[in-house]
């Protein structure tokens, strides 16, 4: 009779029996449910393809890398480049997107080949109809991407690319109080003009890893230059010469300041790499050329401080030739006799002859 009562379902207890079976199935339902939308998504194609770059980062990437997937309201895949890290990089990497409801793909150099040829590497493998960066020692608020397709999906086609704002924080991830763009001198234009590209020359205030570009872009301007060791502010004035560039005024990026990261790195290589740069626009418009001469001048200020007197000559040469102000003289003077002149101001006459110098 117990027996038979209990296959019956008499038992007493039976119902906790039955509540636990029917919890064991929602938990299965729900197991394949969260299986089925991981499959969807990975097959779904994406709207964003976001491009991580990785460089001994194993103290940061998780961080990183979870921003990343918590990223709601807008299809992405993510393609990321270890550029050959000699630390657990790689290894964090994958644990980190080991279990990510989005489609991954992991890409590891085996020679570093510096930022913008990883990241063309990368870009071959972008499927979305926008590109967005992040450097695996930064990190994204919640609604980061959300907010930029938001911004950029809703623009003319002649915006090729849009930006937010950033906060410094300290190695630690502590804010530092300051961000990088001033909204109220950001630049923002729906369409391209000298004007427009001289802005960006000047200010120089765009940060890539708050940028989201149509990837469509890269098939006009073509890919990151691979002579440079620096991506930007290369890739920006490209942009900024045929498309136009709009401000978000929202900060979602925490811009880590450490002594590996590139902002905090003002090296020689650096400072020639950008130098180059900006040459590339000379003779482009009169207005263009006046800032381009005011970005060499700096530049060769920068790299007489740390040595390279040759490079320091050379682009202060296309400087003077370009726009000779007593400011751009007087550095002249400074670096071809290796001392610093006593007044502010130098007579025509001396500045001819400075020009006709440094010319020769």
């Amino acid at each position: 009779m117990l027996a038979a009562s209990w296959w019956a379902g008499d038992k007493p207890g039976d119902e906790k029996l039955d509540g636990a079976c029917a919890g064991l199935d929602a938990m299965k339902q729900a197991c394949d449910t969260g299986s089925e939308r991981r499959a969807e998504a990975k097959a779904s194609p994406p709207t964003v393809t976001v491009v991580a770059l990785a460089f001994m980062h194993e103290s940061w990437i998780e961080q990183a890398l979870k921003s990343v997937v918590e990223q709601v309201g807008v299809q992405f895949d993510i393609v990321l480049v270890d550029d050959c890290s000699t630390d657990n990089t790689f290894g964090v990497a994958q644990s980190a997107l080991s279990d990510a409801d989005v489609r991954v793909t992991l890409l590891r150099n085996e020679e570093n080949l510096g930022v913008p040829r990883a990241l063309n590497r990368a870009l071959d493998y972008a499927t979305g109809d926008y590109i967005a960066l992040i450097s695996c020692d930064d990190w994204w608020d919640p609604g980061h991407l959300a907010g930029l397709v938001g911004r950029l999906s809703t623009e003319p086609s002649s915006v090729g690319m849009v930006y937010g704002n950033a906060r410094l924080v300290d190695v630690a991830g502590h804010p530092m109080g300051r961000k990088v763009t001033d909204p109220v001198s950001a630049v923002s234009f729906v369409a391209p003009s000298p004007g427009a590209l001289r802005e960006v020359i000047e200010r120089k205030n765009l940060v890539p890893i708050a940028t989201l570009i149509r990837r469509s872009v890269f098939r006009v301007i073509g890919s990151f230059d691979p002579d440079l060791w620096a991506e930007e502010p290369d890739i920006h004035l490209r942009i900024a010469s045929r498309f136009g560039i709009v401000f978000e005024d929202s900060t979602t990026v925490n811009y880590r300041q450490h002594g590996r990261s590139m902002s905090a790195t003002m090296t020689a290589r650096r400072v020639e790499s950008r130098c180059r740069t900006y040459a590339k626009w000379i003779l482009f418009d009169d207005q263009v050329d006046q800032a381009v001469a005011a970005r060499l001048h700096q530049g060769a200020q920068q790299l007489y401080r740390l040595g390279e007197r040759s490079a320091a000559r050379r682009y202060l040469r296309l400087a003077l030739g370009l726009h000779a102000t007593p400011s751009s003289v007087w550095t002249a003077v400074s670096i071809w006799t290796h001392r610093s002149p006593r007044v502010v101001e130098l007579p025509d006459l001396a500045r001819k002859r400075v020009r006709r110098m440094v010319a020769g």
